[in-house]
């Protein structure tokens, strides 16, 4: 299992136990299944790159705002160097 992986599952069902949730490892497979459909794409406009994440939901972003991980799937814009040789 992937290192990144294995710290969301921990982070939500340590934070699904703070908030007394009985069922917390079913609520973390279920937020392992949604971002398995989250697609990441990169769009090159000029001399900028930005970053979109597709299919997140609204329940993904309220989980990972739960478990302190809002971070996450942030979308980004960054400059790309343009000499390329």
């Amino acid at each position: 299992m992937h290192a990144g992986v294995s710290g969301i599952i921990g982070a939500s069902v340590e934070a699904e136990r703070s908030f007394g949730q009985e069922d917390s490892w079913e609520r973390a497979d279920t937020l392992l299944q949604a971002l398995g459909r989250v697609e990441r794409v990169e769009v090159t406009f000029g001399n900028e790159t930005k970053t979109w994440y597709l299919n997140v939901t609204k329940a993904i972003t309220d989980t990972l705002k739960e478990i302190g991980r809002s971070d996450l799937l942030k979308e980004e814009t960054r400059l790309v160097n343009s000499l390329k040789m």
